[in-house]
């Protein structure tokens, strides 16, 4: 998949309050003390409907109570019903807090509008907890919400496949050669990092492997698809767990792959190991458990930075969000067919997720094993997304279609600044100031980020390693928030007498460097291209270089469209096209010009000295 502007979103019915039966349990007893008691002034049935429907999220729990819906054929509102199968949905209109005021529209919305909303302050409120961003350590806060701090009824006990004081691991008869890997890796909160992968990939698995390492992640296993993955691994002393396993379609692409981790995931979890599910597209920067890593520093100075916990383990399923904003990630109102209100969020990405070892869990992911494998044209994410938000029906088991009953598990999205997709980091994180600061070298230092919307995948998880692993000041600015390198067309843009300054492409920066060049030719000296001499420009827009003689010249500017208005210059030669935006002027250096050039085709930079 390329560059893609839209995500999957899933949308369900309000549930009526002014019908409902509570079951006697502490999970029910829990859910009607807290909204008998709750003083906020929603909608009751916006409230039910939160409680049993929504993921918990920061500091927000939810009571993990299972529920079903009644048959709509018996029972319905208002001579209605809802559908709960809509496409992604954007509006102005969002019945919402954080929204303001809201006005239903006299039909259903548009399900495949664009979502407009740019709501950052929960999410937000959470990272800079322990002040700005700034220096060193300074830069945000991922860790676990401490439990005294929630707000919410008490989330129901996580029923463990495994007993905390038992022996662990389990089922070791079924599983012989996966519990002897759990049994090195699994750390003692019984939690395993699991990555699965085939040898179509291995280039993205050895940067995946690389932020591992960096980020101190011992407890970290590759379930290897095939022979030459699981030497791999071997080869470089990497834990794995060699299951050889096959498509529905007898495919091995990445599609393909992915939806084989719920077999894999099922194994785990009978063990009793808790898993976090990652694809290899991801970078980690923190370790999700909490633990030490040692970063380098300025000047080389190596030091040892501590990780709190960023995993609740208060849920069944804890997973990462595509979506962008509070609004998009934890939840929103929708006014569907008929005009039926629902509550609707972007879909939580089946490439990174936690699995608590419980029986729920296992329930679920056993189901998606089934669904994949005989469910030729459905998709994994969706799937996985279904289970846990639409088939809860009374009369609709798997796939709609009935069948037995869902596995009832409680859900937790996680923070999107802390487990970040690439929508999010390149299209807002960069530009938001209280974040993020290229030219100082500060930045939100987020747990993960899974290059999920972009199709550079390995070249943009080399500039993240770059940055937030080995300290490069903004390798992440070559990239454009859509597809491409950030330059893009401008960097790309030329006048249109080929090769040649006209007076319509002429700006202050070409002139200053124009009259820079023919001083330096009247004394006969060159300037330097990354350190190289015999750098020559003439007022004609001809240029000599080490490599072969080039030409050079402003940038168009008139057309935003092209170069964005900006004053650059290009510098072509040996094939190869490059960009320079503005220059420094070092007194103390005799008055030199020094330039930054980016090279076209993949952003590296070199500094110019005329």
């Amino acid at each position: 998949m390329g560059w893609s502007a839209y995500s999957q979103s899933m949308a369900v019915p309000h549930l009526m309050s002014s019908f409902v039966v509570f079951r006697a349990t502490a999970a029910s007893a829990r859910v009607a003390a807290w909204l008998g008691a709750a003083e906020d002034t929603r909608d009751a049935d916006v409230a039910l409907t939160d409680e049993l429907l929504l993921p918990a999220y920061d500091a927000r729990v939810r009571s993990g109570a299972t529920f079903r819906v009644l048959p709509s054929e018996c029972f319905s509102a208002h001579g209605v019903t809802g559908s709960v199968a809509q496409a992604a949905m954007a509006f102005e209109s969002v019945r919402d807090e954080r929204r303001g005021e809201y006005k239903a529209p006299r039909s259903g919305e548009d399900p495949n509008a664009i979502l407009t909303t740019e709501t950052f302050d929960d999410a937000r409120r959470v990272v800079l907890r322990d002040g700005p961003i700034s220096d060193g350590d300074a830069n945000g806060n991922c860790a676990a919400i401490d439990p005294k701090e929630r707000i919410g009824p008490a989330p129901r006990k996580l029923r463990l496949i495994a007993e905390p004081t038992g022996p662990f691991p389990v089922a070791c008869a079924e599983f012989p050669d996966l519990c002897a890997v759990v049994s090195k890796v699994a750390n003692e909160k019984r939690q395993v990092l699991a990555a699965v992968s085939n040898s179509n990939i291995l280039y993205m698995l050895g940067l995946f492997v690389d932020s591992l390492k960096s980020s101190n992640i011992t407890n970290a296993v590759v379930v290897a698809l095939d022979a030459k993955t699981a030497a791999w691994c071997k080869q470089r002393d990497v834990p794995y767990y060699h299951r050889e396993l096959t498509s529905l379609t007898g495919s091995t692409d990445n599609h393909a792959t992915s939806g084989l981790k719920f077999r894999v995931l099922h194994e785990f979890l009978s063990v009793g190991v808790s898993v976090l599910l990652s694809d290899v597209d991801v970078v980690w920067m923190r370790n999700p458990f909490g633990g030490t890593r040692a970063a380098r520093g300025e000047l080389g100075v190596v030091k040892t930075h501590t990780d709190e916990t960023a995993i609740y383990g208060d849920a069944d399923v804890e997973g990462m969000t595509d979506g962008w904003d509070d609004v998009s990630a934890y939840g929103f109102d929708f006014f569907g067919t008929n005009r039926v209100p629902t509550r609707r969020l972007v879909a939580r990405n089946s490439g990174l997720f936690y699995l608590s070892a419980t029986h729920e869990a296992r329930r679920m992911v056993q189901r998606l094993a089934e669904r994949v494998a005989t469910e030729k044209n459905t998709w994994d994410q969706t799937a996985y997304n279904e289970e846990q938000v639409y088939l809860w029906s009374s009369d609709a088991g798997a796939a709609g279609g009935g069948g037995p009953a869902p596995a009832g598990v409680s859900q937790r999205v996680m923070n999107y600044m802390c487990f970040q997709n690439t929508k999010y980091l390149f299209r807002y994180m960069r530009y938001d100031n209280r974040l993020y600061d290229g030219a100082k070298g500060r930045s939100l230092r987020p747990v993960s980020a899974h290059v999920n919307y972009h199709p550079e995948k390995p070249q943009r998880m080399v500039s993240l390693i770059a940055q937030y692993l080995n300290n490069e000041i903004d390798a992440i600015g070559k990239w454009s928030w859509s597809e491409g390198m950030a330059s893009g067309k401008a960097c790309t843009a030329r006048p249109s007498e080929k090769g040649k300054p006209t007076p319509k492409t002429s700006s202050g920066l070409f002139e200053t460097v124009k009259a820079r060049a023919v001083a330096m030719a009247g004394r006969g000296v060159s300037g330097t291209w990354a350190g190289h001499s015999g750098f020559v420009l003439s007022d004609d827009g001809g240029l000599k270089t080490p490599w072969g003689e080039g030409t050079w010249g402003a940038i168009p500017t008139l057309g935003t469209a092209e170069a964005g208005g900006t004053d650059r210059l290009f510098f072509d030669f040996a094939g190869t096209k490059h960009m320079v935006e503005g220059f420094t002027t070092e007194k103390q250096k005799g008055g030199e010009l020094f330039m930054t050039s980016v090279r076209c085709a993949d952003g590296e930079k070199v500094e110019i000295v005329l």
